[in-house]
């Protein structure tokens, strides 16, 4: 096996966008249970089935048509839409509480606020560990 090589410069507009719909086709939600996991595993494999027929389309050297990515990325987009990721429940994963998501620059203060709120400051204002 070669070495892989850098690609120099950015990727052509057309490539970048097949690779955002294979990227959509793979990249679901997961499942809220283990009773979903099975229809989220039947979802998953049509639209990677869908993207791996793409991708052999667009790479097949006797093809006439290989190079014309745009219209496989729309023809993939289609078959996607086809079987969208919502005929099961998706994990929603909860908020970080604030003391974790470090979005302000007074994490202090929401931190203890949120510890009180949440009973984990001990006698003496110190947070719990």
């Amino acid at each position: 096996m070669s070495a892989l090589s850098p690609v120099p410069g950015p990727l052509p507009e057309d490539v970048a966008d097949l690779l955002r719909a294979v990227l959509e086709a793979l990249d679901i939600p997961h499942p809220a249970t283990v009773g979903d996991s099975e229809e989220r595993a039947r979802v998953l494999t049509d639209r990677a089935m869908h993207a791996a027929i793409t991708l052999r389309g667009i790479l097949n050297e006797e093809a006439a048509d290989r190079l014309d990515i745009e219209w496989e990325t729309a023809y993939l987009r289609e078959r996607l839409a086809k079987h969208p990721p919502t005929s099961y429940r998706a994990w929603d994963p909860p908020p970080l509480p604030p003391a974790l998501s470090c979005n302000t620059e007074d994490d202090g203060a929401e931190f203890e606020s949120f510890a009180w709120e949440h009973g984990d400051l001990r006698e003496g204002g110190e947070a719990g560990r």
